[in-house]
This record gives C-alpha cells, sequence and structure tokens, in this order.
C-alpha cells in the first residue's frame, strides 16, 4: 500500500465519515490500515515460569536464555523498526546490534510464524522472539501453556489496509467496500481471531501496550541494506536443528 501511494499514485484520497474513531496510526496518504499483525514475544511457560517473564529487549539478550529462543529469519521489518525505535531512544547503534547479536546468540532462526509458535507450545523452546499474537491467542485457547502477555514492549504493528484505486472500474462501489472494511467489517476480524485497527474493536487487546507501526518506508527505501544487517546479526545463532 504505501509504495503503491508514494510511487505510483495509483490510490484517491478518502476523507468520508468511516474514519471517524479510527486511530492516527491506522491513517496513511490515500489508504487505511483495516487489521494489524502485531509481533509478539511469545513464551511457553512450562519451559520458562511467566514470573520469569521478560519485559524487554535487553533481557531477551541475557545469557540466561542460551538455546531457548527462536528468531525469524525473514523478520528484517520488526528489526529495522526496533533498531529505529532504540536509536530514536538514544542508544548508540553499536549497542542496538550488540543487543541483537547477543539475542541471536540465545536463539536457533527458524523460519516461519506458525511453525515457530507449534514449536513453543510443543515446548521445544521457551520464547519465540517475534511471532504474531493471533497464533500465541489461538494456541492458549486451545490449551498450550502460551502467552504473550504481558508483552514485551514496544510491541511492532504492521498494518494491512484498504484504499480506493484511481483507476476503479466502479468507483461508487470501490468507496462503499472501503467503508464497510472501516466499519462493519471490523468486529469480524475480531472473530476471526485478527487484531482489527479500530480500538472499538479489538476487545481491549492493544489496551494499555506500546506499539510501533513497521518502518515501511525504511524498508522500500533500503530494504537490502537492512536484510543484510539481519542476515550477519543472525549468524550469531545456533543453527537451525531440522536443517
Amino acid at each position: 500500500m504505501v509504495a503503491l501511494d508514494q510511487d505510483q499514485g495509483l490510490l484517491a484520497p478518502y476523507e468520508g465519515p468511516a474514519l471517524k474513531g479510527m486511530p492516527e496510526q491506522a491513517l496513511f496518504p490515500g489508504w487505511t490500515a483495516t487489521r494489524y499483525n502485531v509481533f509478539v514475544t511469545g513464551q511457553n511457560t512450562d519451559v520458562i515460569p511467566l514470573e520469569q517473564r521478560s519485559s524487554s529487549y535487553e533481557d531477551l539478550a541475557d545469557p540466561a536464555f542460551a538455546g531457548q529462543m527462536m528468531m525469524e529469519p525473514r523478520a528484517a521489518e520488526w528489526f529495522v523498526t526496533l533498531y529505529r525505535y532504540f536509536e530514536e531512544q538514544g542508544m548508540e547503534l553499536q549497542a542496538i546490534e550488540d543487543m541483537f547479536t547477543q539475542m541471536a546468540g540465545n536463539s536457533a532462526v527458524i523460519s516461519g510464524n506458525s511453525v515457530q509458535a507449534e514449536l513453543l507450545a510443543a515446548g521445544e523452546y521457551g520464547l519465540a522472539a517475534s511471532t504474531y499474537s493471533h497464533l500465541i491467542d489461538d494456541l492458549a485457547a486451545a490449551g498450550a501453556p502460551v502467552v504473550w502477555q504481558p508483552p514485551v514492549e514496544p510491541v511492532v504493528v504492521r498494518p494491512n489496509g484498504s484504499g480506493i484505486s484511481n483507476t476503479a472500474a466502479n468507483p461508487a462501489g470501490a468507496v462503499l467496500l472501503h467503508e464497510w472494511f472501516l466499519t462493519d467489517g471490523q468486529p469480524l476480524l475480531a472473530e476471526v481471531g485478527r487484531v482489527p485497527a479500530r480500538p472499538d474493536a479489538q476487545a481491549g487487546i492493544l489496551d494499555g501496550v506500546e506499539t510501533i507501526n513497521v518502518a515501511a518506508e525504511e524498508m522500500i527505501d533500503d530494504g537490502e541494506r537492512w536484510e543484510r544487517l539481519y542476515e550477519e546479526i543472525l549468524r550469531a545463532a545456533e543453527p537451525d536443528p531440522s536443517g
């Protein structure tokens, strides 16, 4: 969506009534978030008791977690978002890279959020540094000893959204569908275990949680650089035991 609007100008502006009540975090030039992918740190409380729950990413770098954590090799967007966040907080760049390197040193690199969630639920690992909140919630509802709350903050969220094409064959229909996504469609997203963008449809899941949007522009403008840096960080990790 960001690329379509910034680079190609294919999205028409919308300022209609369906935006009422939408948070600033969900509003973008030419499009609006309808739901979020929420990247959380999942934990198996049989492997690592809840009273040992980490509250920060610095905690995840503790050698006490060596061999107990997983990191996703395709999570460069999560990495760059947190990297920029810590930089803005005044953390030295080398300290940021050292923190992530130490996290990787505690971890096995496991590809796939669903795979990580299943391994976490099975007790193969105690922590997943970044996985989707809805996967953890679904497994917990099925009886698995997994949690993501209280959250390790800030929580990175990836907005997924809707926009209106400048070349829509049926512009009025496109507007109606867009408005449905932003209004009546929001509770339906919650019913299927996703996190809607509208706060009054979230059932409190993000209340009081510090969230930051994925640094999409960074990945669009300089994605290869960030992917290379993240790959370098992950070289400190244990090899994937599945090969």
